[in-house]
Order: structure tokens, then C-alpha cells, then sequence
């Protein structure tokens, strides 16, 4: 299934609340107000610029046009050395331990993405082996941070996805082992989707239902394409398929010796070349460096595609699309343009049959064979091309041919590639409340391109000041979308608890059902795949983000167990001290295989307790094994476990049902602490309890599981804690669905 390169990205990371204004903008966690962004500019004919003056560049944030405060080229070989001094432990003074030297104070780094794509084309088992080779040899030097690889296969079939953009390195070493193969991806248009979300940050590029995505050429539709040839070099007629061909056979398989159409060798060449079109369109839009490396033995132009050809080469520059190129050979001695010299022996053997009779058998065919002589002189010359068409496919757009694979040539490819500009200025904003700050680079001198990152979210940043992951910034643009969206239903709550010290402690948690979310099936591992990514911010009364927490969630079940999975959920919870004051929790969670986005907010109100106290009381969906040194100070540690609240109350029948909640005596009161708990059913009375409870931890705490019940209805709980004259009361509310 060939689906657009657009929805190709599955889990790297996402959404555009406003597609076009906003593509490509990364979170920053800001601290801090100085910005460094980096910048990429070609010429017109894609080569990188390497002398740009300050004065050719002015930078607009908001449309506001800001002070740079300094220009400078960052050569790729630089970065790799930085990379590799990082890498390498430097020998220290005995009584002293190393440190990372520290990262420029307040530098707010916007760093850009390399998007690397991987592309095998027309291998067959002669150079599938050669191919692999090189592939997995790039992939073991250069999967660096901001890079993202993806792997596809192109063919006159089209472009076929092996692997969706990813820093995983087993992800792309099983697609390529793939590719070496020659096995036909499993990928969904769903996944691929996810994909396109991490480079795009659009989550509104869901195709409707039923729709088919373009395809290459723009046809829209499904072209057959035969997998086999006919091949009458002996005048057998045999058939062979010029994919599994090796040797004499796929010299046979690739030109058009004896063959009777010879216009469908044309019509193989053009689709590919609409295929390669395809990619570049694809590729057009997306955010972020574009990098092509194609894997191919060489690329066929026909003679009537050249305008073609000349104007994909354009679109590509426009686009900064830059192609390197690994002409790849097979073990084999024959010579790369066999094809051609095979076409030319024929056409001198049809001259020298001028004016002889005609065969016996089939002379209808050996008229057609004269008539075709034009034909396959032209066929000889543009497959004698095969190695031009790659140079010239990598000169036109700033790339570069490799015919001697070492890893000389990977540093030299990636050093272009991470070669940049970096500028740097003050933000606009002084305020960290998470919104969207656009940013527009225009240069002064025409005929150049900029690739740089569209804008930033301004969220707190560690030390370093580096970009946030993609999935924040999925959670991020839907937090800025307008209206906010909620595509599917999911719960968010702080739940109150008391810290060691006794400050008010709060449990972000999350409760996602797999339900809502999207699902995908592994064809080869035969499991089912849901992947969420969770982000909460947490403001103060002025706006300002004091607390940011999120969460990725991949998660797979073999699929036997799917059915039952359904009504599982995602579970997430993690603990917040806050000073006293009100604060707003925005919440969003992104399901990367649908393309979809929720988000929830709420209030705390966060005032000082004292006394005896309630904390929040919590349906039980799930107790894990807790650690022991989290266990002393987790508020949701029980008895070696650890809870997981259900925040959802709408409960199937049968199955036994707890509540969770946490007793605060008041250490100063001498009373003994007791707990009444009264049940309504259907608002009816129907049972009152008085327990006295067991003694506090050592952190004043008195953890309470208890059974709820679970008879079909509305239920209430209500409990008071009383120690002497001091009480705290608690409620919760939850349904139970008849069998």
C-alpha cells in the first residue's frame, strides 16, 4: 500500500493546531532570554551557502523583528569532533571526578532536525547484499541526536515505506534487512500516519475515511504494474521475474533483447521516475533538513521525460531536497552498460538482415524486430545514462555520487548534512506559560533558501537549554489548539495527598482507555500495538508553568489476548509538591497511531492542611509491584504494591472492586483516630460501619484498601475521619452496570 510520505512519520512526533503557520515548531523549555536557532540556506542550484553576512539575515518572532545578536557557520566536521570529545572520557587528577562542561547560561538551543531518508532502488539479489552492507554501515555511524532515518523502497511500483522516520536504531535495521530481502512492508496507512506526526507536528492529516492517498504521478489511483518480463533471447519465450534474476539472467531481464513491446521498458523507466517525483512532493511540505540518500544501480531517463526530469530536479531545490547518491554494484564482472552493448549487437544484427527473406517461422515477428531497430538504439543510449542520470540527480540539488562506499564517504555525507548557521537572540516573551511564539528567518539576497525551525513553545527548560522530545510538542500544540480538542475520551485528576513533612502532595495521574485509542496488528510479530504520549502543565495564578511532566506510552499485547486488552487502560501517576496557592493542570494526550488529540483541564487549589485529614479516595484499577525505596514516600505504596487509581467510575458488572485513600491523624492529639464509612445505593442508605484504625507509619500515615461494593447501581461512599473533636470527610461516586 502505497500511502503519502505526509502521513509517514508513526511514532516520532506531531500535530499542527494550525498546519501551516505553525509546522516545525519544537518546544524549548525556557529559562532563560536568549535563543539560538540554527539555520541551513542553499543556493538556487542547492548548494550550501558558507558565506552569509549578518546584515542578509533579519529574524521576525510574533512579526515582531528582533536584534540578532550573533551569526556564525557550525562546520559538520566541527560538530563531529565536539561529538566525538563528548564521547571520549578525559583522564582527571586522582581525588577529582570528571564534569561535562557546562552548557552557555540561558542559551535556549532550537536546534534542527536532520530527516534522513533511506531509499533502495531496483535492487536485485545481485546488490541487495552490497546494499545492505552500506545502509547498515551509515546507520551504525550516524544515528545522532536530531536525526531521524526513515527507510523506503522505490521501484517502478512506487514508494513503498519500510520504515517510518525513527532514532530507533532496531526499528531501522529490521527494515532494512528488509529491503536486502526484498520483502514488501507491512506498514498501515495508520502507522505511517504516526510517523508523519513526529516530522510534521500535524495531527490533522488524518485522510477521510475511504480516501486513497496520491500516488506517484499524482494518478491517485493503484497503477498495475507486471512484475515479470517476457524474454525471447532465444526465441523460447520464457518468462522471468527481473527482481529474483542474478547473473546473465538479470543482464536478460534488463534490456530489451527480443522483446515485442518495446514501449514498455519506457513506460518501467517513467514510473519510476514519477515514483522519485512522488518522493520529492512528499517531501516538500515537511519541516526540518531533507536529506536523500538513494541506495540504486543507476537511473533510467527515456528521452521524452527530460523535461520531466529537469523540473522534478527544480522542485527539489525549491523544496532544499538534497540527494546523495550510492551507485551500487553487485559481485558480478560484467559491465554496468551490458544492457546497452547488448542492444547495439542486436541492431547491428538487424541492419546486416536488410534485404534478406524472411524467416520461415514467425516473419511477421522478425519484420516487427526491424521496425523496432529505433527503439532499441534508443533504448542503448539512455541505459548507457544510467550512471549520468545519478550525477547529474546529485550535482542538481547539492548532493554529491558515491562509488567507493567507505566510512571516509558517511563522514563526509553527514558532515554536509549537519553543516549550519547559528543565530542567536533575545525572545520577545518573559513569561513560561507554554503558547506558541512564531518565528519567520528572511534573507536579504535573492535566489537562497532557509531552513529553519518555525517557531517554539515556551516550557521550562533543563539545564542546557535543549529542545523538548516530539512528543512534548504534540501535547504542547494541542494545548494551543483552539477550540481545544478531544477526539477521545480520556481522565485526568490531581489526587490530594499529605507529604512526610506534611505539605499538601498532589498525584497527577491519567486514565486512558485502550478503547479510544487506535490500534494496530504486527503482521510478523502477531501482536497488537497502542501507542499515547501524556503531558501536563502546571500554572500558577499568573500563567507561569512552575511544573511540566509527560509520559510516552508504546504498549503491545500478543494479539490472542487483544479482545481482552480492549478494556484496558493507560495508567499514569506521579507526584507534585506545590507552595500554597491556586494553580490550573492542562493536560493532553496524543494517540500517535490515529493522528488524534485530547486534552482535559482542571484546578487545585492548594492550602495548607493540618490536623486530621482525608486524602482523595481513588477507585483501584491496577497494583503493581512497588519499589522499595519509593515505597517509604509514594503516597500510593500499599503493603509492597503499588496503586493505580481508576479515575474512570463507570464499572462492569461483576469483579471485585477497591477503594484507595490515605488516613492523616493528627500526631499531636492524644484520641484514637476512627474512621465511620457510610454506603448509598441509588441515594438510599444502606449501611453505616465504625472502624478504628491501626496506628500511622513512620511518615504519619495510615494507607486504607478496602472492598468496595458491587452490586448493579449508584453507589456513594462516604467516610469521615474523627480524632476527638477534630473530623475530615471524604466522597466518591461510582456506577456498577447490571449483568
Amino acid at each position: 500500500m502505497r500511502a503519502s510520505l505526509r502521513a509517514l512519520l508513526a511514532c516520532a512526533c506531531t500535530i499542527a493546531g494550525t498546519a501551516a503557520q505553525e509546522q516545525g515548531a519544537q518546544p524549548i523549555r525556557v529559562t532563560a532570554r536568549e535563543v539560538m536557532v540554527d539555520l541551513v540556506v542553499h543556493d538556487q542550484h542547492g548548494k550550501l551557502v558558507r558565506k552569509l553576512d549578518p546584515a542578509d539575515v533579519a529574524l521576525y518572532e510574533d512579526g515582531v523583528r528582533q536584534e540578532i545578536r550573533s551569526l556564525r557557520l557550525v562546520d559538520g566536521k566541527d560538530v563531529r569532533s565536539a561529538r566525538t570529545q563528548a564521547a571520549t572520557p578525559v583522564p582527571q587528577p586522582a581525588g577529582t571526578t570528571a564534569a561535562s562542561p557546562p552548557a552557555p547560561s540561558g542559551m535556549l538551543s532550537l536546534h534542527t532536525v536532520n530527516l534522513v531518508c533511506l531509499v533502495f532502488q531496483d535492487l536485485s539479489p545481485d546488490t541487495r547484499q552490497a546494499a545492505f552492507e552500506a545502509a547498515l554501515e551509515f546507520l551504525n555511524d550516524e544515528l545522532k541526536p536530531n536525526t531521524m532515518i526513515g527507510v523506503f523502497s522505490l521501484s517502478d511500483r512506487g514508494v513503498q515505506p519500510l520504515a517510518p522516520f525513527s532514532g530507533n536504531r532496531a526499528t531501522l535495521v529490521q527494515a532494512i534487512q528488509m529491503a536486502a530481502i526484498g520483502q514488501v512492508s507491512t506498514l498501515s496507512s495508520s502507522q505511517q500516519l504516526f510517523t508523519a506526526m513526529g516530522l510534521q507536528g500535524e495531527l490533522t492529516m488524518t485522510l477521510p475515511a475511504g480516501a486513497v492517498p496520491a500516488q506517484a504521478g499524482g494518478s491517485g489511483g493503484t497503477a498495475a504494474s507486471p512484475s515479470s518480463f517476457s524474454v525471447d533471447d532465444a526465441g523460447l519465450g520464457s518468462t522471468l521475474d527481473a527482481s529474483m534474476a542474478t547473473g546473465e539472467a538479470a543482464a536478460a531481464a534488463q534490456n530489451p533483447l527480443g522483446r515485442r513491446n518495446m514501449a514498455y521498458e519506457r513506460v518501467v523507466a517513467t514510473r519510476e521516475l514519477h515514483a522519485l517525483r512522488w518522493l520529492v512532493e512528499q517531501l516538500k511540505p515537511l519541516p526540518f533538513r531533507k536529506t536523500v540518500l538513494l541506495l540504486s544501480p543507476g537511473i533510467t531517463r527515456p528521452a521524452s521525460e527530460l523535461d520531466y526530469w529537469q523540473n522534478t530536479l527544480k522542485i527539489a531545490n525549491q523544496a532544499s531536497i538534497v540527494f546523495y547518491a550510492v551507485e551500487i554494484t553487485g559481485p558480478t564482472t560484467q559491465s554496468p552498460i551490458a544492457p546497452a552493448l547488448a542492444a547495439m549487437r542486436r541492431v547491428r544484427g538487424l541492419s546486416q538482415q536488410q534485404g534478406a527473406a524472411p524467416p520461415l517461422i514467425d516473419p511477421a515477428g522478425a519484420a516487427m524486430d526491424r521496425a523496432q531497430a529505433a527503439d532499441l538504439i534508443q533504448y542503448a543510449i539512455i541505459t548507457a545514462n544510467t550512471h549520468a542520470s545519478l550525477e547529474d540527480l546529485v550535482q542538481s540539488t547539492g548532493g554529491f555520487l558515491i562509488t567507493d562506499w567507505s566510512k571516509h564517504m558517511i563522514e563526509r555525507v553527514m558532515d554536509e548534512v549537519e553543516t549550519h548557521y547559528q543565530l542567536t537572540y533575545h525572545p520577545a516573551s518573559d513569561i513560561d506559560d507554554g503558547r506558541y511564539h512564531r518565528i519567520e528567518v528572511k534573507l536579504a539576497r535573492k535566489n537562497l533558501s532557509v531552513e529553519a525551525r518555525n517557531g517554539y513553545f515556551a516550557a521550562p527548560a533543563p539545564d542546557g537549554g535543549e529542545a523538548a522530545a516530539l512528543q512534548e510538542m504534540a501535547g504542547l500544540r494541542a494545548l494551543n489548539a483552539t477550540p481545544p480538542p478531544h477526539d477521545f475520551d480520556y481522565r485526568a485528576q490531581a489526587l490530594r495527598y499529605r507529604s512526610p513533612g506534611g505539605a499538601p502532595e498532589f498525584e497527577i495521574a491519567f486514565d486512558i482507555p485502550f478503547a479510544g485509542l487506535a490500534s494496530i496488528d504486527d503482521a510478523n510479530s502477531g501482536r497488537r500495538r497502542w501507542h499515547a504520549s501524556l503531558l501536563a502543565l502546571v500554572k500558577d495564578a499568573t500563567g507561569q508553568i512552575v511544573e511540566q511532566m509527560n509520559s510516552d506510552s508504546p504498549m503491545d499485547v500478543p494479539k490472542a489476548e487483544a479482545d481482552s486488552t480492549r478494556t484496558g487502560r493507560i495508567l499514569f501517576a506521579r507526584a507534585l509538591t506545590l507552595p500554597a496557592g491556586h494553580y490550573t493542570v492542562e493536560t493532553a494526550t496524543v494517540d500517535w497511531l490515529s493522528g488524534r488529540t485530547s486534552t482535559v483541564r482542571f484546578a487545585i487549589d492548594c492550602t495548607a492542611g493540618g490536623g486530621a485529614e482525608l486524602s482523595s479516595i481513588a477507585l483501584v484499577r491496577r497494583m503493581d509491584p512497588a519499589p522499595g525505596a519509593d515505597a517509604a514516600t509514594d503516597p500510593l505504596a500499599y503493603q509492597g504494591k503499588r496503586i493505580y487509581p481508576s479515575l474512570f467510575t463507570d464499572l462492569a458488572a461483576g469483579g471485585e472492586q477497591y477503594l484507595y485513600f490515605v488516613a492523616y491523624p493528627d500526631l499531636g492529639n492524644a484520641a484514637k483516630p476512627q474512621l465511620r464509612a457510610q454506603l448509598l445505593l441509588n441515594g438510599r442508605l444502606v449501611a453505616t460501619r465504625t472502624s478504628a484504625l491501626p496506628p500511622a507509619d513512620s511518615s504519619g500515615a495510615i494507607p486504607v484498601l478496602i472492598q468496595a461494593a458491587g452490586r448493579p447501581g449508584t453507589h456513594e461512599m462516604r467516610f469521615v475521619l474523627s480524632q476527638g473533636s477534630e473530623s475530615s470527610t471524604g466522597t466518591i461516586r461510582y456506577s456498577v452496570a447490571a449483568k
